[in-house]
């Protein structure tokens, strides 16, 4: 398996010896970003090009006592700049952590919650070998795919752990609770940043791991107000219809990595699935992907990958992506790796726009642990 990847486990479980050479009672203050360079060409020759620094996590870390640990996630996406109102900023994460042992944790506070392989490792732009990684999980995208329908970016309590069972064979765990997506924001009656709701998100993944298979079920449910109000070709007449009408949705994720020899292979499939019996429109959602990899040696990864995704606004039509993409990560050291990655990107819509359009993505990028 590419040797970076190797290091997620570690990261995403705060015990990486790369960061954690300190005593256990000194904060420990570490990070990496990602600055990429991109340049889109449609098939009328039009192009733009750009550099990026596409993003910026600073973590610091600290052990309060035996079996406890505090963590904070700081991420700066996009060239973040609030006076020229580029980019954005946020804190991911916030949370205490509870360790009985390997086989049971319990993590407090504002956390990026288990769904499926990657949305826990998403913003661990090393770990992967990707430029950009498949568009529902890659925050730099925000302001174009609606990240927040495919994936839970939010939890605030989470249980999860392992059960070992016989040889090498383990059932992984992960059950968690968060806040609606009914959130209040700036202007809102309230303070922004509230449950303006009285449900919770809840969630959670089973997993099993043997030799060289990963594969795992994941599964949210929540409430959604509200839902047509940000649409602009719904009419006015339906939006106010649906204003304080609660809408049931469900996330299903399967996910499975395999790896043999030098060769691994990676899939993931997401259904977002809204409860149609209180609406006529059906905003129903799809993404999928699956890519093969193979390692030439300690420094040199190589893969090809394919996505997809489907919208559905009907009775109005649908919108599909479909993206190939092949890339090459190089890892100069065990900080610094190189990055370059292109993409066919066909897209079209259906139903009352009918359009098509195709363009190609050229881009590199360097990531960097410090």
């Amino acid at each position: 398996m590419f040797k970076i990847i190797r290091f997620a486990l570690g990261i995403v479980m705060l015990t990486s010896p790369v960061f954690c050479q300190e005593e256990n009672n000194t904060l420990k203050v570490f990070g990496y970003f990602q600055n990429s360079f991109g340049q889109i060409t449609n098939d009328d020759n039009e192009n733009y090009n750009s550099f990026n620094m596409q993003q910026l996590n600073i973590l610091l870390q600290k052990d309060l006592l035996e079996n406890w640990t505090a963590f904070i996630n700081f991420q700066a996406v996009n060239n973040f700049s609030a006076e020229r109102q580029w980019g954005s900023y946020s804190i991911e994460e916030a949370w205490l952590r509870y360790s009985f042992d390997n086989h049971l944790n319990i993590k407090l506070g504002l956390q990026i919650p288990v769904f499926n392989r990657l949305n826990e490792i998403k913003n661990r732009t090393p770990l992967l070998p990707y430029v950009i990684i498949p568009l529902v999980y890659e925050d730099s995208f925000s302001e174009d795919v609606d990240i927040e329908s495919y994936i839970p970016k939010r939890a605030f309590v989470q249980l999860y752990g392992f059960i070992p069972f016989f040889e090498d064979f383990k059932l992984d765990y992960a059950f968690y609770l968060g806040n609606s997506p009914n959130i209040s924001t700036w202007g809102d009656v309230g303070n922004s940043g509230q449950d303006t709701s009285d449900t919770f998100l809840s969630g959670g993944r089973i997993g099993v791991r043997y030799y060289g298979l990963k594969a795992g079920f994941s599964y949210t449910s929540d409430q959604v107000l509200n839902f047509a109000e940000k649409l602009s070709y719904v009419d006015p007449q339906s939006q106010q219809e649906l204003k304080n009408t609660p809408i049931h949705r469900t996330r299903i994720g399967f996910d499975i990595y395999y790896e043999i020899g030098d060769l691994n292979l990676a899939g993931e499939y997401i259904d977002v699935l809204f409860d149609d019996e209180k609406t006529i429109f059906d905003l129903d959602k799809r993404f999928y992907y699956g890519t093969l990899g193979y390692e030439y040696n300690d420094e040199l990864y190589g893969y090809f990958s394919y996505w997809f995704v489907k919208e559905k606004y009907e009775p109005y039509g649908s919108v599909n992506f479909k993206v190939l993409t092949p890339g090459l990560a190089y890892n100069i050291n065990e900080i610094i790796t190189l990055k370059t990655q292109f993409a066919r990107v066909l897209f079209g819509t259906t139903g009352l726009l009918n359009t098509s359009s195709d363009f190609s993505y050229y881009t590199a990028a360097v990531s960097v642990y410090f």
